[in-house]
């Protein structure tokens, strides 16, 4: 991103490690709300950002906020071991911990202050259902969200934690087996997830899972899609599926590779009839698309499908099924026919037809690719080629780390190596680095995924500095 506003510059270090840690002295001393983080603050530190404008005492759950940084403060730590870092990522383990709700997982965003605290079900602040039903006025207040890879970058922030510190914190592992058990009791029979762990359906209504089918027919405008159906909007079922296999290795559970078999089905299951072997975003019970929200109409939807593929493909080299591989070989194959002449791919594609289907501003249906619903990608390459890439490799007998490390925690901000190199000589002296008029969370992680794995530590800098004595001298990696 271009830089387009900058605070005065020093003759500070060409050393990109030491540039970095001073990103990283700023963010923890300057910007951290009880351990936590938002997504963006402005230059004079007066406005910050989440979803929109955020309020004091708000941290929010969502990468590139607390789970994020305090990934990046981790990833710091195991290149540099300057212990810090580790009590940086500490407090943000803290903040994370204040975060969880009874339902097991993370809301989008998390109160600090003690009044507004008082109205959420905070693990630690609410003994029981009881109380947590006893709150008024806030319909929010248990519900743990798999969207957006809130409550999955959340527990696989404590689980990369954990692992680091050697499981010094018992609340800390307490709180990621509670979490994970909450989340195997939610999902439904057939493998799908619910979007909110506090709205889960009746079990009942979801049975093991048949084959997906298209509609008769659909209507071209929006229709509200049932309280009750299976999603894998926002590469939802892909995240989780992350999740459930990064925690096998951090703790071998038979329930855990259950489950991911589990989700590996319903995805199969999902699957559309040929030739349109992609999946939708949203189904109905009988495994139909449906609309979602009024810019999201029933269609095959490339971006999706791609994290179907990735999940279907960790699966496979996970448990050596063939039938995963073959799933995603076919939605590789749908994926390649569907690409458009520019090179990129549409969002959504009509059902039957295959015709590259936008929308409008006004949220109509249109096959031209011209004035589209801003805010909202309808065009690009939405990590499809990577997938592609992955199964011609797993196909020729490569057995690729799909997911390296922990690197999951980080989405949504990814750190690819073809992106334009950050403009590390415009931090200034305190550690500031404006990007689009904003200091970003997100530049910060990039900055520290840039100086590459912990491995790389002695081509970055010499860092003498012993870890602490309750560190665990290497990190486990999922």
């Amino acid at each position: 991103m271009p830089v387009r506003a900058e605070i005065k510059q020093t003759a500070a270090s060409t050393d990109p490690v030491a540039t970095v840690e001073r990103m990283g002295e700023f963010f923890a001393t300057h910007l951290a709300t009880s351990g936590g983080y938002v997504y963006a603050y402005s230059p004079d530190l007066k406005v910050r950002r989440g979803e929109g404008r955020v309020d004091n005492g708000v941290v929010w759950n969502q990468p590139p906020g607390t789970p994020g940084v305090g990934a990046a403060f981790l990833r710091l730590y195991e290149i540099t071991r300057d212990p810090r870092w580790l009590k940086a990522a500490g407090a943000a383990a803290q903040a994370t911990l204040n975060g969880q709700l009874l339902s097991g997982g993370w809301y989008n965003f998390t109160e600090t202050l003690p009044d507004r605290r008082a109205q959420w079900c905070y693990r630690t602040a609410v003994a029981n259902a009881e109380a947590c039903a006893a709150i008024e006025g806030n319909k929010e207040r248990n519900n743990a969200t798999l969207d957006d890879n809130i409550t999955q970058s959340n527990l696989g922030f404590l689980m990369w934690y954990d692992t680091v510190t050697d499981g010094k914190d018992p609340a800390i592992g307490d709180a990621i087996r509670y979490g994970l058990n909450q989340l195997l009791k939610a999902q439904y029979p057939n493998g799908s997830w619910p979007v909110f762990l506090g709205r889960v359906f009746p079990h009942k209504r979801f049975a093991a899972a048949w084959r997906a089918r298209l509609p008769e027919t659909w209507s071209k405008e929006w229709v509200k899609p049932p309280s009750a159906a299976m999603v894998l909007n926002d590469q939802l079922v892909r995240d989780t599926m992350r999740l459930l296999l990064a925690a096998d290795r951090y703790e071998a559970r038979e329930d855990l590779i259950a489950a991911a078999r589990r989700t590996g089905d319903f995805l199969l299951a999902a699957q559309l009839p040929a030739p349109q072997r992609g999946w939708a975003q949203t189904y109905n019970l009988d495994l139909e698309p449906i609309w979602g929200r009024k810019f999201e109409p029933p269609a095959v939807a490339s971006r999706e499908t791609a994290g179907a593929i990735e999940a279907l493909l960790q699966l496979y080299l996970r448990t050596g099924e063939k039938r995963y591989l073959d799933g995603a070989v076919e939605a590789a194959d749908w994926l390649r026919q569907s690409r458009r002449p520019s090179g990129d791919w549409a969002r959504f594609y009509e059902l039957g037809t295959n015709r590259p289907l936008y929308v409008t501003g006004e949220d109509t249906l249109t096959y031209d690719d011209k004035e589209l619903h801003k805010g909202y990608s309808l065009v690009g390459e939405f990590g499809i080629g990577a997938a592609l890439d992955l199964v011609d490799r797993v196909k020729a007998g490569e057995k690729p780390t799909i997911v390296e490390g922990w690197n999951w925690v980080f989405e949504p901000t990814p750190y690819s190596l073809n992106e334009p190199r950050l403009a590390l000589g415009h931090v200034d002296a305190e550690g500031r680095l404006i990007e689009n008029d904003w200091i970003q969370s997100g530049t910060f992680i990039r900055a520290v995924r840039s100086l590459g794995p912990p491995d790389a530590k002695a081509q970055n800098k010499a860092q003498n500095t012993e870890p602490p004595a309750n560190a665990a001298p290497a990190t486990k990696t999922p």
